[in-house]
């Protein structure tokens, strides 16, 4: 799901949202970012294994 919300749209809505649900969200951002950084690492490192592997003779 996306949203094009500028930041004082964002910034508003956010102003609107409980304690309770802000807490949550937070929470739930920062294991998204985790997990992102994660995803983007492996993929760095499976990039370079595959750049770096010799190339197989066709037999």
């Amino acid at each position: 799901m996306s949203f094009n919300l500028d930041p004082d749209e964002l910034a508003h809505l956010i102003d609107l949202l409980p304690p309770k649900d802000l807490s949550r969200i937070r929470k739930n951002l920062r294991k998204a970012l985790v997990h992102d950084q994660i995803d983007d690492h492996l993929q760095q490192i499976l990039d370079y294994h595959d750049d770096s592997a010799p190339a197989k003779p066709k037999s």
